[in-house]
């Protein structure tokens, strides 16, 4: 179980990380949905072995804390790309499904995995699987909340993974490789009016922040 929650911990880290400047004990125990208090105690935990470096209130991953939390990525998307390309699931739901198998799945089965899908660039969701304790980020991408009335561009990635809001997204075809037009924007951080396909939507920022997008 401490295992577990371990992977837990570096792997919100590291995505959290990689989505705000700083990143604070409460950041974590928002992601995890757990308490302060025992987000702390894990926290100091991690820091103990060498995990994480923790600068008055700032949590960064050591270069170990973050070779191990992409080990723990990388199984969780060849899980995701293997639940969709093999078992033909949903993608709104891999995700959770995913969470369970990758505390399990040695890094000997997570290799085999990898050449039976014939070594996948990224899961479902377009987020890159990492090789060999990197990862490739796309280059040149931002938030769909960033562009201007008359732009256009493509879906890369969805970052937020929790099944309500894929499922969502699935509804509007916000998809990876989904084409966009940016019709207008409402004033004052209002709602985003899209067009993908022949279909038209008004989407607010929550949603927005959370496309990466590729302009074209």
């Amino acid at each position: 179980m401490y295992n577990e929650k371990r992977e837990e911990y570096l792997e919100r880290i590291y995505k959290l990380q990689h989505e705000k400047e700083v990143v604070k004990p409460s950041n974590v125990a928002e992601e995890l949905e757990l308490s302060p208090s025992s987000t702390t105690e894990m926290i100091k935990k991690l820091r103990d072995e060498g995990l994480v470096e923790k600068d008055k209130k700032e949590i960064t991953l050591t270069r170990e804390g973050e070779k191990e939390a992409l080990k723990i990525i990388r199984k969780h998307r060849l899980a995701e790309r293997f639940f969709t390309d093999i078992l033909k699931l949903k993608w709104d739901d891999v995700h959770d499904e995913a969470c369970k198998f990758e505390h399990v799945l040695s890094d000997h089965v997570a290799d085999a995995l990898e050449k039976v899908l014939h070594n996948p660039e990224t899961c479902p969701h377009g987020n890159p699987i990492p090789k060999h304790n990197s990862i490739k980020e796309e280059k040149n991408l931002k938030v769909l909340s960033s562009l201007k009335a008359k732009e256009k561009a493509v879906v890369v990635k969805i970052t937020e993974e929790k099944k309500d809001f894929l499922c969502y997204l699935a509804t509007l075809g916000l998809l990876p490789d989904a084409h966009i037009h940016v019709e207008q924007l409402a004033p004052f951080n209002g709602p985003m009016l899209i067009r993908v396909g022949k279909c038209k939507y008004a989407i607010g920022k929550e949603i927005t922040d959370k496309i990466w997008v590729k302009e074209i």
